[in-house]
């Protein structure tokens, strides 16, 4: 299990989640973080680098953050959560997952992605968007992947934390250029 970052060698940082199931899947990735559970982030109505860089940055010093996106259709959704049921079955889907870090002076953002399709299914029984998305490569949603040990091979959410542990940096910001966010928030 990995405990330390080369990037961060002497802090202790935190995941920041609400979700136990994105826990298990950090842990099942070798990421072996404390976590801060509690409430979801305010996530602002933007693009994905807005989104990640401004929960990131409402997180605070030593956490890490993720943040998921589909891109459909070339489209990004932000706020797939609340839209998955409303998307076009076949169309082509990218999932993403940004993992924001904050060490008090940089946000520093990793990034995974898996391309493959949307499908309608009737007997939803998993995890977020896990029933209706199939990666490239199989014929299976994340969520029968999951089901039958699989999921790993197929996760954006594995990709990020390797880019992290690898330190495969996709962009960071300074924390003082950070303009206050005036806009507005998803849902």
């Amino acid at each position: 299990m990995i405990t330390k970052f080369k990037m961060f060698e002497n802090k202790e940082l935190f995941i920041v989640t609400s979700n136990p199931k994105k826990l298990k899947e950090y842990n099942d990735f070798g990421l072996s973080l404390k976590a801060k559970v509690g409430k979801d982030l305010p996530e602002v109505d933007s693009n994905i680098d807005d989104v990640i860089t401004y929960k990131s940055l409402d997180a605070g010093i030593n956490t890490i953050v993720e943040d998921t996106v589909l891109v459909v259709d070339g489209k990004e959704i932000v706020d797939i959560r609340w839209r998955i049921k409303e998307m076009n079955e076949n169309a082509p889907a990218t999932w993403i997952v940004s993992l924001g870090v904050n060490d008090g002076v940089k946000i520093k953002v990793y990034r995974g992605y898996i391309n493959g399709m949307l499908v309608k299914k009737d007997d939803i029984t998993g995890f977020g968007f896990d029933e209706y998305f199939v990666p490239y490569g199989t014929d299976l949603t994340l969520g029968e992947l999951d089901r039958i040990g699989q999921k790993p091979e197929y996760s954006a959410r594995k990709m990020a934390v390797e880019n992290l542990l690898e330190d495969n940096l996709y962009f960071d910001v300074n924390i003082n250029d950070i303009k206050e966010w005036k806009g507005n928030y998803q849902h």
